[in-house]
């Protein structure tokens, strides 16, 4: 027999072979299937190690020729494999035949010299007659004395009846379906294959995507399309390599995963991107809904998900609603001939397609007319819309006025509608007329208009006279006037006029200076400039100690003077008063 182990837990369907077991295991197959299990096996399985591949060495291990010896007339002679054992006897012509002995061994006694014609071997023994000798070997595919089964023992749930050399293996289910096995049976999982030229890591949700062999093939499972999510199997216990087999759980926990994104108890979905997975809630339509399973555990390393596959259907996937192919503004409609719901056009359905509308009330119940009586207006249009409003002459209810009386020269006057009309006594004209001045003789007017200092007026003296003031230079906002010395009696300012105090603690027989800031002093220009700006400073101080005092560093925004800095220069450290002046020209 050919043996072999595998580096990782192993369960492998082949040509009718179950190979199962965990790492190290010792499997073994009849030699003459070494090559064509070799091929298939270990392209995909890189763990794949072969103890014994030599389709001779365990025969010939386990039957020397060294320790056979032979009695004359008996002469033993083997082949160069160590596989095929010759004997040959001086006496016995014919040959030996392999009988035997009644004790359940064999022994070798000579072949009838009278009527020999063939010595013909049962399986697993054949036989090659050249000339008088007989050579007899053990079939290739038969195990080796020392190595072969005497006792198929069973362990519960599996128990083994052996009767005429045929051992029956059966499964007691009562022991694997009843309540304490099936508090065991934590996983239910899949050995699966890869090909899709990449490795499917750990913890990926995939779908059954095709088969080869005995073996379902796999692929990254998807939200996005039925096709890609209808068929999930489950979560990948494994990284799989490309050309390789895995495990893949459909039912049970799945451990050792992140799950630190997430809450215990929160639902586990197929998600939109390849083989990922999304917590709480479900991709939103048009995605498809596929419930991979539940958190057990959130933890970063050792979180755990109890793994449970439920695909969602599509509507048409109903066992009673046949809808296949919808078009748009197709309905659901029941059909109790067929008990199912199908899909029908709104035409088949007998609902009317027509559009219309109905510009008034339903028939019985609809208005005809609709008439206002003042002061309220009603009015219909073409598409029989009807528009009622209040006069405007009239006030709302509450508040209107119910009668209107004039003074004279005001007359009034109500017509039946209720409209009030007002009006000017007809003993005053309309027109624009005058007045004599002998006719004006009490109230207030004026019959002369004179000027002050400075201020001129013209044609301001008599009747009806139209007088004109002026002074001796335009003063609008926009004007450039100019004065004589102004006097004021209280604070003047101008937008390009500022002054203030500033106080400086000196170094002493050093220039110091402080900064005044926050200024808005206007100039002329639209770009101001250190010559558009008159600036003096004076300290405050008689002292011999000031020597000198001084501005710099002037600082400007478009035509307005932001800044300046205030230097004083003293023998001492004596604080000093600072006053300064800036004018904008």
């Amino acid at each position: 027999m050919a043996t072999f182990t595998f580096g990782r837990e192993i369960d492998i369907h082949w040509n009718g072979y179950d190979i199962q077991g965990p790492a190290g295991t010792v499997f073994s197959i009849p030699d003459q299937l070494y090559e064509e299990f070799d091929a298939d096996i270990a392209p995909v399985e890189p763990t794949l190690v072969w103890i014994d591949t030599n389709e001779f060495l365990t025969l010939s291990n386990e039957v020397s020729t060294s320790t056979l010896s032979a009695s004359l007339p008996i002469a033993l002679a083997t082949s160069t494999s160590g596989k095929t054992i010759s004997l040959s006897s001086t006496t016995a012509l014919n040959g030996y035949l392999l009988a035997a002995d009644g004790s359940g061994g064999t022994i070798w006694t000579p072949a009838s010299t009278s009527s020999l014609t063939s010595v013909i071997g049962v399986s697993p023994i054949s036989t090659v007659i050249s000339g008088g000798t007989v050579s007899v070997s053990l079939d290739a595919n038969y195990q080796t004395a020392g190595t072969y089964v005497n006792a198929v023992i069973g362990t519960s749930p599996a128990s083994v009846l052996t009767a005429s050399g045929t051992s029956t293996v059966s499964i007691d289910q009562s022991a694997i379906t009843g309540a304490t096995a099936a508090i065991n049976a934590q996983v239910v999982r899949f050995y699966v294959k890869n090909t899709t030229g990449t490795t499917i890591p750990r913890g990926s949700a995939v779908y059954v995507s095709g088969a080869t062999g005995d073996n379902a093939l796999i692929s990254l499972a998807s939200a996005t399309s039925e096709t890609t999510s209808s068929k999930t199997l489950g979560i990948t216990a494994e990284a799989i390599a490309t050309d390789a087999f895995g495990y893949v759980i459909e039912a049970g926990y799945l451990t050792d995963i992140d799950t630190s994104a997430t809450t215990a108890g929160a639902a586990v979905w197929l998600g939109n991107t390849p083989g990922s997975l999304v917590f709480v809630n479900p991709p939103a339509e048009p995605s498809h809904a596929v419930y991979l399973g539940v958190v057990v555990r959130v933890q970063s390393n050792n979180g755990s998900i109890l793994v449970k596959v439920q695909n969602g259907y599509e509507i048409d996937e109903l066992h009673d609603v046949s809808a296949a192919s919808p078009t748009d503004l197709d309905i659901l409609q029941y059909k109790g001939s067929s008990s199912l719901w199908t899909k029908a056009s709104i035409s088949n359905a007998g609902i009317a397609a027509s559009v219309h509308t109905h510009p008034y009330q339903d028939a019985g119940t609809y208005v005809t007319a609709v008439n206002g009586t003042a002061p309220i207006t009603a009015s219909t249009d073409t598409a029989g819309i009807v528009t009622v409003g209040l006069s405007a002459s009239y006030q709302t209810a509450g508040t209107y006025v119910t009668a209107v009386n004039g003074s004279a020269p005001i007359a009034t006057s109500t017509d039946t509608a209720g409209i009030v009309s007002v009006s000017l006594s007809a003993s005053y004209a309309s027109s624009v007329h005058t007045h004599s001045t002998s006719s004006i003789t009490s109230g207030d007017f004026a019959a002369t208009v004179s000027g002050g200092t400075g201020v001129t007026v013209t044609g301001g003296t008599g009747n009806a006279s139209t007088p004109t003031v002026a002074i001796g230079q335009a003063v609008a906002t926009t004007s450039d006037v100019t004065f004589a010395d102004i006097t004021g009696t209280g604070v003047f300012s101008a937008p390009n006029i500022a002054s203030g105090l500033v106080l400086i603690t000196p170094v002493a027989n050093s220039t110091t200076g402080v900064a005044v800031t926050g200024l808005s002093v206007l100039c002329s220009n639209a770009t101001a400039a250190l010559d558009d700006f008159s600036v003096a400073v004076t300290a405050n101080s008689a002292a011999n100690a000031v020597r000198t005092t001084t501005y710099s560093t002037l600082t400007f925004s478009g035509s307005t003077l932001t800044g300046l800095t205030v230097r004083v220069f003293r023998t001492d450290t004596t604080q000093t008063g600072a006053s300064w002046i800036v004018i904008g020209r």
